[in-house]
């Protein structure tokens, strides 16, 4: 049996399949954060076959198309074996599909004309297949079939030809369609066609575009109000379809699509023309505002996200908030937010959106494998605040965010990606900079009182009958960072139940419930920092995008320092090269796990550590000339003289006793909670007090609401004597605090 392949970046779970040469595992990218097929040969291969691997891999792995699971990565494992990996989007083989029931002669017509376009795109960069069959076919829930590529890694030439792929395809496609029931024959426009793909002698120059035509004219002629039921108009107009009426015939028209956004289009269907120049391709989705498709747009040349609302739906609300959709994307210019094209409406009453498409995979699917790591957390979340802080800027308000609307795009690092703003409202400086600016009744405002949001993530507030506002975005973006660091996949019922009490002793329940998910937010502000974020109610909540941006830009500050101080404790200790016993270090370095909160002072523990190593360096050099001066200037004669006997206890002192641990946090936090009533009384004090304190011996106070101490400030002078009054025993240790000082 073959070694699986070594690498840090797939992580295999499973075998699934086992050929002669070759066996397929299921893999988890942990780079793309997607799942893959993982090829493993069991042989090496030459020089000049391993070059051909390679190339034709990355031949593979530059291909993007609808219908081809594409190679992402090769390489040679740790038994010289090559191996090769490529995307896998579920379903199952077309061969395990026929075993649990026969595919629909329709449904196998519809597999012959994806399957075909695949062959155009492989042949058309100089590839072909070898194993066009029903193993290497993928059948997916929603209709569309994937064809599995590999690179060639053997010398069987004869084999892999453009024309031995057509007729392979031609193969595969009789044998699904073969019934052994003689009253559902194969049609014979559909079996002309086949013998046409298998007859390679007699039309050695069948292209796959030419394959594709002819089942494509097949298909209607034996199903045309099927087709007709299925497919939109096809008129090519001459001021946007490329090729000119006189030079091209123009197909015939055929009766279209009655509801482009209707059940009836489904994503079974063939690649069609909508809107005259929008080829659809496969349907990403579908909810209130009809359906979103991949599709090429062939005057721009470019793969798109096309969401087309059915006529049905034209005359209401849901048209409103695809036109406001429209209208905030085109404001929008963070990277964050999609690229709009164009927003319009088709011949057969229905009304498109066409923008970007994010090569991606949605949020919702990336938490299903478990929680984040709380610094790659807090700088996506960071990133998703910016955008909305833009947007907020200029008058937008998201309204829905949720982890259906995000998507972590494939690229390094992982960018999020906000992908629908159907329920976006539109504030008064929005409409400030547009024509509508003295309009008694801007279009599209949406205050028509919907207050739709998703129930896991949406504001308390919205729940009552409240108005969508700068604050319940930030509950809801403050939710999502929630479900990225503790893992949970619906935050607002598991929030509810935590600050379901008294309000001190939820907020305590929270930070509790943050830091057993992640406990190395111990002794950070962020754990406590959630219970302003996700407060209840909006007015004790934090009142804007640009507050909690600064907030998590310190928490990020904090956590990279806090990540580069542990690597530095870890780090092992340099050996002794005398026998002089080591000085200690003046901090206890495993006591606490300490970072300053704010991003003016993240190096400040770098600086203090440089401090005490010169001063150490200083002494040291101070000791040696105090010695030199004793002994005189001549080294050998001190050595020869006998030794002083009052310097035999400084050259080798008693063992002394290692020192005692600094207090605990509890211990701090209950001696600092004890002061209250004094830190109340201190000039504006605020109702909840973030301190950054060392204990130990005298109490310093380092930082007061992620700001260093200001001695001019009064409150600052007030709290910092307050501190001042705590004493500890034990090595210094420094803590990150927040006390609850009421209002």
């Amino acid at each position: 049996m073959p070694a699986a392949p070594e690498s840090p970046r797939f992580r295999l779970v499973e075998r699934i399949d086992e050929e002669p040469g070759h066996s397929v595992y299921v893999a988890h990218d942990e780079r793309a954060r997607t799942r893959v097929q993982v090829v493993s040969l069991q042989h090496a291969l030459p020089a000049a076959a391993a070059e051909r691997f390679g190339r034709e891999a990355k031949l593979l792995a530059a291909l993007r198309h609808a219908y081809i699971a594409a190679v992402v990565d090769h390489g040679v494992g740790g038994d010289g074996h090559p191996y090769f990996v490529r995307e896998d989007e579920g379903g199952v083989s077309l061969a395990q599909r026929w075993t649990q029931a026969p595919l629909a002669l329709d449904t196998a017509w519809q597999v012959g004309l994806q399957i075909a376009e695949a062959l155009m795109c492989l042949h058309e960069h100089g590839l072909s297949h070898g194993a066009v069959n029903a193993r290497n076919i993928r059948w997916s829930d929603a209709g569309v079939a994937r064809l599995l590529t590999a690179p060639r890694s053997d010398d069987a030439a004869g084999d892999r030809s453009p024309r031995a792929d057509l007729a392979q395809l031609g193969r595969t496609l009789k044998a699904l369609m073969d019934r052994d029931d003689p009253a559902e024959p194969v049609p014979e426009p559909l079996r002309r066609v086949l013998e046409l793909a298998s007859d390679v002698a007699g039309h050695p120059q069948l292209r796959a575009d030419e394959l594709r035509a002819a089942w494509l004219a097949a298909g209607m002629e034996v199903w045309p109000h099927k087709l007709a039921a299925t497919q939109p108009v096809l008129r090519p107009e001459p001021q946007v379809w490329p090729p000119a009426p006189d030079l091209v015939p123009a197909p015939p028209e055929q009766p279209g699509c009655s509801d482009a956004g209707d059940a009836s289009c489904s994503a079974s269907a063939p690649p069609r023309l909508y809107a005259r120049r929008l080829e659809l391709r496969t349907l990403l989705g579908q909810g209130k505002c009809g359906q979103t498709w991949r599709a090429h747009h062939h005057v721009l040349g470019r793969d798109v996200a096309v969401k087309i609302l059915p006529r049905t739906l034209a005359r209401t609300p849901v048209l409103a908030d695809l036109c406001r959709e429209a209208m905030a994307l085109d404001k929008l210019t963070h990277r964050a937010f999609p690229r709009i094209y164009e927003c319009d409406y088709n011949d057969d009453g229905s009304w498109y959106l066409v923008e970007e498409l994010i090569d991606g995979e949605p949020l919702a699917r990336t938490i299903q494998r478990g929680p984040m790591e709380p610094l790659a957390a807090v700088e996506l979340v960071i990133e998703l605040a910016e955008a909305l802080q833009d947007a907020h800027a200029r008058g937008i308000l998201h309204g829905d965010l949720s982890f259906t609307n995000l998507m972590l795009e494939r690229s390094l690092p992982p960018r999020p990606r906000i992908i629908d703003l159907s329920e976006c409202r539109f504030l008064d400086a929005f409409y400030a900079r547009t024509d509508q600016r003295y309009a008694p009744a801007p279009r599209h405002r949406g205050d028509d009182g919907r207050a739709f949001g998703h129930p896991g993530f949406a504001a308390p507030e919205l729940f009552r009958g409240g108005a969508k506002s700068e604050r319940s975005d930030v509950y809801s973006l403050g939710a999502v960072l929630f479900m990225l660091i503790t893992g949970a996949q619906m935050p607002n019922a598991v929030i509810r139940e935590l600050l379901a009490a008294e309000p001190a002793e939820g907020a305590a329940r929270l930070r509790e419930h943050v830091v057993r998910a992640a406990p190395q937010l111990e002794d950070t502000f962020l754990a406590a920092d959630f219970q302003d974020i996700l407060a209840q109610d909006p007015e004790l909540r934090v009142k804007s995008m640009a507050d909690l941006l600064e907030l998590l830009r310190a928490e990020r500050d904090a956590l990279r320092s806090l990540h580069s101080d542990r690597g530095e404790r870890t780090a092992p200790p340099a050996a002794s090269t005398g026998s002089r016993p080591r000085a200690a270090a003046p901090v206890s370095a495993p006591a606490a796990a300490w970072t300053d909160m704010s991003s003016q002072t993240a190096a400040r523990p770098r600086a203090r550590r440089l401090g005490w190593a010169l001063a150490a360096a200083a002494f040291g050099v101070a000791g040696f000339f105090v010695m030199s001066s004793e002994t005189g200037s001549d080294a050998p004669a001190a050595r020869d003289a006998p030794a002083p006997a009052k310097a035999a206890p400084r050259a080798d002192p008693p063992p002394t006793a290692a020192p005692r641990p600094g207090p605990t946090r509890a211990e701090v936090v209950a001696a600092v909670e004890a002061l209250a009533p004094r830190l109340r009384a201190c000039p504006g004090a605020p109702r909840r007090l973030a301190l950054a304190l060392e204990a130990g011996g005298p109490t310093r106070l380092l930082e007061i609401q992620h700001l260093s101490v200001d001695e001019r400030h009064p409150l600052d002078r007030c709290i910092r004597e307050a501190i001042a009054s705590l004493q500890f025993e034990g090595a210094p240790v420094r803590h990150a605090l927040t006390i609850d000082l009421g209002g």
